[in-house]
This record gives structure tokens, C-alpha cells and sequence, in this order.
């Protein structure tokens, strides 16, 4: 901060205070930008935890109707023992 235009230093409590201030400026404006990208990252995760237990649901409620459907076609044919949700059996896990 320069002098006055009368040659007066401002005073030490007073460049403290202009310091502080534009130190708590800077945090808000920064802290704000920060919450914004927060917000919008919370918000895409939930959405694509959402999709995916949707997605499982959706499996779920069709793989009776394939299972039926494949049984019709070939009553001899072996299963792979796929889960009805989609998830790979057990066994065949390392």
C-alpha cells in the first residue's frame, strides 16, 4: 500500500486490517469455487449409484423371462450360473 497524498503512513492496525480483509475475501471467493465442484461431483456420483441400481434391477426382472425363453429353445441346455442380477457365479471367481 502506498502513502498518502499527505505523506501519512497508515497505521499498523490498519495495513492488519486491509491485509485480513482481502485474506478473507480470498478464502470466500476460492472456498466458494471449491463447494461448487464439490456439489457437482456429489451430484454425478449419486446419479451414476443410482444407474447402476437400476441397471441390477432391470437385469434382475428380465432374466427369469430369458431363462424361460432359452429353457423353451433348448430344455438340455446347461447354465453358466450367472447370477440373476448379472453378477458372475461365485465359483468362477479366482
Amino acid at each position: 500500500m502506498n502513502q498518502r497524498p499527505d505523506g501519512d503512513r497508515p497505521s499498523d492496525a490498519a495495513m492488519a486490517m486491509y491485509y485480513a480483509y482481502n485474506l478473507l475475501a480470498m478464502v470466500i471467493r476460492y472456498g466458494a469455487i471449491v463447494l461448487v465442484f464439490r456439489y457437482a461431483y456429489l451430484s454425478i456420483d449419486s446419479l451414476a449409484g443410482a444407474e447402476g441400481i437400476v441397471r441390477r434391477q432391470t437385469i434382475k426382472r428380465l432374466s427369469r423371462r430369458i431363462q424361460e425363453l432359452e429353457r423353451r429353445l433348448d430344455p438340455n441346455r446347461s447354465s453358466s450360473g450367472i447370477q440373476p442380477t448379472g453378477d458372475t457365479n461365485p465359483e468362477d471367481k479366482p
